[in-house]
């Protein structure tokens, strides 16, 4: 049976723009309205739902994220009911009638890595939060000069001239 060809890849075209059309861009994302709230969530989580659109990191959600954004507060309103059930009753009886940990408070340590990995990729832990608003700082100065570069014009074209080391180092070694 013969190989079959790969396609070699293709480079994606994207668009040309100026950076105004991206601002305009974030800020139409920005201005979105925040999903309703999933269904079957506690009220203290559905209150954490609430605070999290009202949040500045909610401005940076795609209707991608809502998937995973929708599991992480299942998660948590998942998490606030085995507690609740686990801690009011923390001993039940093993098989051969032996005292043993509620199997709700035992889960409670996997919900809790899966919470906290997808608290993490939405920067809601307070070093993933600093990082990202660190480089929703740096991306906004690059974006805010090159809209003023775009908007002042590039000037004249200066002749660029060499730096005097560099020069006498050339004609050193010559």
């Amino acid at each position: 049976m013969p190989a079959h060809k790969i396609a070699p890849l293709r480079r994606a075209t994207v668009p040309r723009g100026d950076l105004r059309s991206l601002a305009a861009l974030q800020t139409s994302i920005a201005a979105m309205p925040p999903p309703p709230t999933p269904v079957g969530l506690t009220k203290a989580v559905r209150e954490e739902w609430t605070v999290f659109w009202q949040s500045p990191i909610a401005a940076h959600v795609i209707p991608a994220h809502l998937p995973a954004l929708r599991r992480l507060f299942a998660l948590r309103s998942q998490r606030e009911r085995f507690a609740l059930v686990g801690f009011e009753q923390p001993v039940s009886f093993g098989s051969t009638g032996q005292q043993v940990l509620n199997p709700l408070l035992k889960e409670l340590d996997a919900i809790d890595a899966k919470i906290l990995a997808l608290e993490d990729r939405f920067g809601l832990s307070p070093k993933h939060s600093i990082a990202l608003s660190e480089g929703l700082d740096d991306a906004t100065a690059a974006a805010a000069a090159a809209n003023r570069a775009l908007s002042e014009g590039f000037g004249d074209p200066e002749v660029v001239q060499e730096p005097r080391a560099r020069v006498k180092r050339v004609a050193a070694i010559e």
